[in-house]
């Protein structure tokens, strides 16, 4: 997985967390390629318009190769039905 932590994040403080979920074919490095939620929030919390939180940003492919390649429709029993 892949957390974010805001600016000035201290461990003695208590923050509300965003879970952060990937599309079909993506995994956890999905958001940090295509969207850079970092940079979002860091801005999003200078401006004051969201406060400073934790982001997980996990694998939901949870599977003995979770690697978003080939056909992920064929990989993934869960998708058979989509």
């Amino acid at each position: 997985m892949q957390v974010y932590t805001p600016p000035g994040y201290s461990p003695d403080r208590k923050y509300p967390v965003l879970y952060l979920l990937h599309g079909i074919g993506g995994d956890e490095t999905e958001w940090q390629r295509f969207a850079t939620p970092n940079i979002l929030l860091d801005n999003l919390i200078a401006d004051r318009k969201a406060v400073p939180m934790i982001i997980v940003m996990p694998n939901g492919r949870a599977q003995k190769n979770d690697r978003a390649e080939g056909n992920v429709f064929a990989s993934a029993p869960a998708f058979a039905g989509l």
